[in-house]
């Protein structure tokens, strides 16, 4: 079995080549989902089948994540959809998180804890609190190597100093060392302390104070190597730091991209050597316990003429990955920075990820992750640059917006869209009108995604105010359907969608009656004369907007006219058919003849023509490129149509098929 990650998803693909060929026709690899919300369903699902593989009773499987509290939405979902799989009994999943920043109503985390309790997920809790005398007795008396007994006055000290808080434990004998309190005697052979001199030693109540007393008595250098390293992140790496102090050092004092005018942060950029050793500095801050490496070793970075003005870097891994060792040592590196300058900071370290990017001599800045990168820096800066950058930061959050849906980050993208908007003036619309567009439009779909159906409703409802044709408030319309649905407000659903393909030039009547229904098969009918099965396959592609609109909107909303206003159902299924004969085929039509054809044999008794048309919609399913519409076609046909004809027992294969693929693509509706 091999593993491989494309488009965000894991895809397993087994090593027969025979098994790959049979299940060519129906995999889900070349499915495209749906929509957002589906590209989540179907990468929880192939996640969690990958986990299965994996976990065997002879080789469980343990996911321990820390730092619960800062999850995003659809890390949490993923995380629940792992623990409740009742299939998998060799997976254990432990997570760890801070229960003062996770408050029991309104916390992402405590929401899926409580759903998963109702999903009757067997969970254990286990409050960690501070260490109590006893417990740092025990710590150190085996770090010393001394019985209790005689460590027991140390350990007070240390509990009156720390109260117990774990890493302020750690830190403050590591501190005690530093300075000469606690000491290996070569005469006794043994650890020994000077009480007195730890009793009078005067230490801050708050980590984050006494972590930034540590860090300077560092040297300057390196003290201000860590400060760099914190406004990059919890995590960075040489590469960067280094590429990050040649471009600043390049650029020199003048004012370029998103650079405040006064070049402050450049110039303290510039008070790094030209021959500092980076590397040296960070392996020194390993060993004090600022930092740990993540990466195996590390490579020499300099460039080949020993200063930054080159952009050629003597060849090493990139992946030298350093992080630091706890979120308050980071805290505290930052803090040493006015505020003012760490803004100016931000706004630097991101220009100039933006210009490695541009240069295009570094690949790995090309990805997404250092697009996202370079914005979140570029976003913590926003009051020193002028309202022409904003405008262009503007564009970036909408092109990181759109990145991180296509990743299923929801809430992610939703902070960049809305980051975005406040750029702008109160004249968005009328100053920055398609980018407005854009970001409203983008926002409304992540916020649906999101569950945020009311923000979902008004942002729809100023877009609809301002847009300049009805193809450019599609998009929100057609979340706003999917968000209506989702609450249960079927009507509403309904009426907008009407409203729209009243807009499309495709109206229904407010009430229907027989006749109505009667007159509106007969147009079909007559459009039908005529027309073979090869002809209807062969149709031409549909070019026309408006009916591409019509048809994307008359498929969403067939459930909930099957639900809420079920004698719509024919004049639905007869408009698709004849928007299909008159314009040609497009994504929707397999599943539109299948709408068809189930009309034609539950309300009209038509079984020869409801399986011929059922059969007509798997021919078109097979030979286009809708596969994202497989589940629904499969399901409707061997579901209504197909007993018809043949034996029940037919059915069975294509509907397991259905179910597989429509859950490794994401349709869990109709799989």
């Amino acid at each position: 079995m091999k593993l491989w990650i494309r488009k965000s998803c894991y895809v397993l693909l087994l090593p027969s080549q025979k098994q790959r060929q049979q299940k060519k026709k129906t995999s889900s690899s070349n499915i495209k989902p749906t929509g957002s919300v589906e590209g989540q369903n179907r990468f929880n699902y192939i996640f969690r089948s990958f986990v299965q593989v994996i976990s065997q009773p002879a080789h469980p499987v343990c996911l321990c994540i820390d730092d619960l509290q800062w999850a995003d939405a659809s890390s949490l979902e993923l995380l629940k959809t792992l623990a409740t799989d009742k299939v998998n009994s060799s997976f254990l999943l432990i997570g760890c998180y801070r229960d003062n920043e996770v408050d029991n109503g309104n916390h992402p985390l405590a929401k899926q804890i409580q759903n998963m309790e109702e999903k009757n997920v067997h969970i254990t809790k286990i409050s960690i609190g501070n260490l109590d005398e006893s417990h740092i007795n025990r710590m150190i008396s085996d770090t010393l190597g001394i019985s209790r007994r005689f460590t027991s006055s140390l350990s007070k000290l240390v509990h009156k100093k720390t109260n117990g808080n774990i890493f302020f434990v750690k830190e403050f004998l590591t501190s005690l060392k530093s300075d000469g309190f606690l000491f290996y005697s070569q005469e006794e052979r043994r650890w020994m302390w000077d009480e007195d001199g730890i009793d009078s030693k005067n230490i801050s109540d708050n980590v984050v104070d006494f972590m930034v007393g540590k860090i300077l008595k560092l040297p300057v250098e390196r003290q201000n190597v860590l400060k760099i390293a914190a406004c990059v992140g919890s995590r960075f790496d040489l590469e960067m730091l280094s590429l990050i102090l040649a471009t600043n050092r390049i650029q020199g004092d003048s004012c370029s991209c998103f650079d405040c005018c006064d070049g402050s942060a450049v110039d303290y950029l510039k008070l790094f050597p030209n021959d500092i050793d980076l590397g040296l500095h960070l392996d020194e801050a390993i060993g004090e316990g600022m930092i740990t490496r993540l990466s195996a070793r590390r490579g020499s970075f300099c460039s080949s003429d020993d200063n930054y003005g080159s952009s050629e870097y003597r060849s090493a891994p990139s992946s030298i990955m350093y992080k630091f060792s706890h979120d308050r040592i980071q805290q505290a590196a930052y803090s040493l920075l006015p505020s003012d300058l760490c803004c100016k900071m931000h706004l630097s370290i991101g220009n100039a990820i933006l210009q490695l990017r541009a240069q295009g001599n570094h690949k790995r800045f090309a990805t997404d992750s250092f697009l996202f990168a370079a914005v979140d820096q570029l976003n913590r800066g926003t009051s020193f640059i002028s309202s022409d950058q904003q405008i262009q930061l503007a564009r970036l959050n909408l092109q990181a917006g759109e990145r991180a849906t296509a990743s299923f980050a929801f809430e992610t993208s939703t902070n960049y869209l809305k980051v975005g908007i406040s750029l702008l003036n109160d004249r968005r619309w009328e100053d920055h009108y398609s980018l407005t567009l854009g970001l409203s439009t983008a926002l409304v779909e992540t916020q649906y995604c999101n569950g945020k159906y009311d923000e979902t409703e008004g942002i729809v409802s100023e877009l609809a105010s301002h847009a300049k044709s009805f193809h450019h408030k599609f998009r929100a319309y057609s979340a706003l359907i999917k968000s209506l649905g989702a609450q249960g407000r079927v009507q509403e659903a309904i009426d907008t969608g009407f409203n729209c393909l009243k807009e499309l030039g495709e109206p229904f009547p407010s009430r229907v009656n027989r006749r109505i229904i009667v007159a509106d098969l007969i147009k079909t009918k007559v459009m039908l004369l005529g027309k073979n099965d090869e002809t209807l396959l062969n149709l031409p592609i549909m070019r026309d907007r408006n009916k591409i609109a019509a048809v994307s909107i008359l498929s969403s909303l067939f459930s909930y006219i099957l639900i809420g206003r079920s004698e719509y159902v024919p004049l639905l299924a007869f408009r698709m058919m004849r928007i299909t004969l008159r314009y040609g085929l497009c994504h929707e039509s397999p599943f539109m003849l299948t709408i068809y054809s189930v009309v034609l044999v539950s309300m009209l008794g038509d079984f020869s023509g409801g399986y011929k048309f059922g059969k007509l919609a798997l021919a078109l399913l097979e030979r286009s490129d809708s596969k994202e519409w497989y589940a629904h076609v499969v399901n409707m046909v061997h579901h209504f149509l197909t007993h018809w004809k043949e034996h029940a027992a037919v059915t069975i294969e294509p509907l397991l098929c259905c179910y597989r693929v429509g859950r490794e693509s994401g349709d869990n509706e109709y799989a």
